[in-house]
């Protein structure tokens, strides 16, 4: 029962994540800037057009396309939409992926989203049916993005060819350029919106103002964005949606470079917490092996105390970090309004055998009070080893925290430590007490 040799190598990794990281994320709220429609009944309407396939990838193309420009993404469901929270969530966009199937409910939350200030984007056969797959006549949502069709067809295959940009292109990196996308619905047509690009007379991009917000139709899908990525062959499409975002405002928060073509794509996520912001940026989709490293220089959106939360080290106050990473690998930052300065722990009674032993915990800064950290405890006997059982992963909300060791009726006698390490910047305090 010896473990194989991958469970052997990535041991110290899960071990690590097990070491606080892992609760420590858990007490942050992840960061996400666009949001993305997660329809059921377009499953379903995909899979009656026999184009159930197109569906899953091209879906799986625009959380690529996403990430690859560095932006996080989430899916907002049916019910979610429906119950309002697309304009609780604050998204700087909503994506409408082959949204085929659409409620009347949904489709005032859509565009109500609009009108208040969003930015709705859409790629071809949105609205065709309603939520029980019906095809309709008219298709929802058609007024919205100004366009309609001549002849609704949810069948239509996509024609190949090359979109062209027009001279009066929304963004000046876009115009007169040409990509290999194709249009899905050559029976569209524009009714108050403005097409941007078109393959012959076909309209394949067409934006429209809808009060304080802007519509995007795409009359294509991104459904070979993942296969173009695996041929590195996705830099104009991905550039394409860098400069439409980019034009709306829509940058990431989070700069990555490296002067390594080969390790152009890299995934960041953020978190934050009260203050703090914690910055994560993973190496992959490379062709180098797995023994070369590459330096990747971090840009973070304000300045900030910066600790790299793996090594436990602070990198002084700085918008910038610069890490060395193996294919696969990952980097994590916390950008902290404070400088952590070390920790307080306090046994304030002395222990009796078969009682719980209590103590105080404290994280001390320079500046603002601390936000939530994690705290990682180990106990060690008087012989110096540990004793895991009574060790502990202690949230510490506004920086305090507080803990007990059950102590048992026969522990060893003598001299016990506790050894307290705060799991973002590795300081460390420790305290001993004495079992007669």
């Amino acid at each position: 029962l010896l473990p194989s040799p991958m469970t052997a190598d990535v041991a110290p990794v899960i071990t690590e994540i097990q070491g606080g990281i892992a609760t420590l994320l858990r007490q942050c709220e992840r960061v996400v800037d666009i949001g993305i429609h997660y329809s059921q009944a377009s499953v379903r309407g995909a899979f009656l057009a026999q184009s159930a396939i197109t569906f899953s990838e091209n879906r799986d193309g625009w959380v690529k396309m996403l990430e690859d420009n560095g932006l996080q993404c989430e899916f907002l469901a049916t019910p979610q939409l429906e119950a309002g929270e697309l304009a609780k969530r604050k998204y700087s966009a909503f994506i409408l992926p082959y949204s085929v199937c659409l409620s009347a409910k949904e489709v005032s939350a859509i565009q109500a989203y609009a009108e208040a200030g969003g930015l709705v984007i859409a790629d071809a056969k949105t609205g065709l049916m309603d939520e029980r797959c019906r095809v309709l006549a008219t298709p929802r949502l058609g007024d919205l993005f100004g366009i309609t069709r001549k002849t609704p067809d949810h069948k239509c295959s996509v024609l190949p060819g090359d979109v062209r940009f027009s001279d009066s292109a929304a963004t000046e990196d876009l115009r007169g350029e040409s990509l290999d996308l194709g249009v899905a619905e050559p029976s569209l047509a524009t009714r108050g919106g403005t097409a941007s690009a078109a393959m012959e007379n076909i309209p394949a991009v067409v934006s429209r103002r809808v009060g304080k917000g802007r519509t995007l139709f795409l009359n294509t899908f991104l459904d070979s964005y993942v296969q173009r990525r695996k041929l590195g062959l996705e830099k104009p499409i991905a550039g394409l949606f860098e400069s439409i975002l980019s034009s709306q405002g829509i940058t990431p928060a989070v700069r990555t470079a490296t002067k390594d073509t080969a390790w152009a794509r890299l995934f960041t996520a953020r978190f934050r917490s009260g203050g703090s912001r914690y910055i994560g940026t993973v190496a992959r989709g490379t062709d180098k092996t797995a023994e070369e490293r590459t330096d990747i220089d971090v840009t973070f959106p304000v300045q900030n105390h910066v600790y790299d939360v793996r090594k436990q080290a602070y990198l002084g106050h700085s918008g910038k970090a610069q890490c060395s990473l193996l294919p696969g690998d990952a980097a994590l930052y916390a950008l902290l309004p404070y400088q952590v300065t070390g920790l307080d722990l306090v046994v304030p009674a002395p222990p009796a055998r078969g009682h719980e032993l209590r103590y105080d915990l404290a994280v001390k800064t320079k500046g603002k009070k601390a936000d939530t950290h994690v705290i990682v405890v180990e106990v060690l006997g008087p012989d110096g080893a540990r004793r895991g059982h009574y060790d502990a992963q202690l949230v510490a909300t506004g920086g305090k925290a507080a803990g007990r060791v059950p102590l048992a009726l026969n522990d060893t006698s003598g001299t016990w430590t506790i050894r307290a390490t705060d799991r973002v910047s590795g300081a460390v305090e420790t305290t001993t007490f004495v079992l007669e």
